[in-house]
């Protein structure tokens, strides 16, 4: 039964002065007949009136729940990535979607299950989405429906919102070579990284257009999994710069590896960036502005991929039934944030 207290569509209608057709076709933005004067005269009288639509009806209706799943590796358990959350979520609620979220932990092995659940809470689309960039298939249950991949490139089952990485590293070593550097030190992230490969390529492409390439400065994380990149980054930092030939900047893969050089700078008494430029990746709140001098580094568009990804999906659930959503890439821009970090070479 109808709660008696619970403003319904014919009272919306009749404090409006229209029918209750005019009102349903407001709120449900079905229609563009309708003149802004009367669209707005239903808006107004709704808020009022504290009109809250029968959700449950309207699902019913349309065949649509206005629910979109995120399932993610670390995205909502880790503070490196929390604005691809809270992209996705402003521009889901702009849209009248409410964002569900998943963490596999990184154990893959249950994603199909995650996947499953939220099928069976009727979700309309999913965001398919990792804490930082990778290249991968989608799971077999995420086949056949509507997917977004967020800083995840998923190939040819739907559209992939990622950072540009190689044009990101052209930019912080251009910095450093507009700083008048020519012997720059790289340290590489772990293997299997999508990010490390790409930003590395692009490292050595403008060094070696530079004329200033030598390999010998590229250090590359092992990939073991209990070396932490901040201590990787120490360590590598401590070998290059107790070389006669030292590099005098060094561009780590991200802000953790940046303040291991941080520290072994500290500990072989070298000043930065007097003796020493550095720039990192990532933009890390507990890391690049909290160092000291503050770190100069590339920020990842972590907020504007989960809103763009949000929006790109919705529209997908709003074309006709069995229209084909070609696979595409967006590669988003990385903005260099500019701390104290970097300057010219000492003498």
């Amino acid at each position: 039964m109808p709660n008696p207290g619970r403003p319904r569509l014919k009272d919306v209608a009749a404090r409006a002065g229209v029918s209750t057709a005019t009102v349903s076709m407001v709120l449900n933005k079905s229609t563009t007949r309708i003149s802004p004067q009367t669209s707005e005269a239903v808006r107004r009288a709704a808020a009022e009136l504290g009109y809250q639509p029968n959700l449950t009806a309207r699902s019913l209706r349309t065949n649509r729940t206005q629910l979109i799943g995120m399932i993610s590796d670390y995205v909502a358990s880790s503070p490196y990535a929390t604005g691809i959350i809270q992209g996705a979520q402003e521009a889901a609620w702009s849209r009248e979607h409410l964002l569900l979220i998943v963490n596999t932990e990184g154990d893959t092995r249950h994603e199909n299950d995650l996947v499953q659940a939220l099928s069976a809470r009727q979700v309309d689309g999913f965001l398919y989405a990792a804490m930082s960039h990778q290249e991968c298939e989608v799971p077999v249950a995420l086949e056949g429906q509507h997917v977004v991949g967020v800083d995840m490139h998923i190939g040819t089952a739907g559209p992939s919102f990622v950072p540009a990485e190689s044009a990101a590293a052209t930019t912080a070593t251009e910095a450093l070579l507009a700083a008048g550097h020519h012997r720059i030190g790289h340290l590489r992230g772990r293997p299997h990284a999508t990010a490390s490969g790409l930003r590395a390529h692009a490292f050595i492409e403008t060094m070696r257009a530079a004329g200033c390439l030598d390999e010998s400065l590229i250090v590359a994380h092992p990939g073991t999994h209990n070396l932490r990149d901040s201590a990787f980054g120490e360590g590598a930092a401590r070998r290059l710069l107790s070389r006669p030939d030292r590099p005098t900047a060094l561009f780590a893969f991200n802000d953790r590896m940046a303040l291991g050089v941080y520290r072994a700078a500290d500990a072989l008494g070298l000043a930065i960036p007097r003796e020493l430029s550095v720039v990192g990746f990532d933009d890390q709140q507990l890391i690049a502005d909290e160092l000291r001098p503050g770190l100069t580094t590339l920020a990842l568009p972590h907020y504007e991929m989960g809103r763009l990804a949000t929006l790109r999906l919705v529209d997908m659930l709003d074309t006709p039934p069995g229209y084909v959503h070609e696979p595409e890439l967006v590669q988003l821009p990385c903005r260099l944030v500019v701390r104290d970090s970097v300057a010219p070479p000492a003498d």
